[in-house]
């Protein structure tokens, strides 16, 4: 999540911290960050930052679905412990 989250803030943005910053609030040290930086950009999304309409609809859309799942389990368990 942080190296997305970083990524996604470098290509949006002019001005962004640096990967230091990055490693630091994420907990993590600065050789790993760049190291799942790199395994990021080239392998898993071979640096195609942009992502059109319709691709990002369908992950709003499950993203939002596994969210709502979660939220229905949670209250029921919480529930369930009263």
């Amino acid at each position: 999540m942080l190296i997305s989250i970083s990524t996604a803030a470098k290509f949006a943005d002019e001005q962004f911290y640096t990967n230091k910053w990055y490693s630091e609030v994420g907990g993590i040290g600065i050789e790993e960050f760049n190291a799942l930086e790199t395994e990021f950009l080239v392998n898993l999304i071979q640096f195609e930052l942009f992502v059109c309409e319709d691709e990002y609809k369908k992950y709003h859309q499950m993203v939002q679905r596994y969210y709502l799942q979660n939220l229905k389990i949670s209250e029921k368990a919480e529930k369930m412990s009263l």
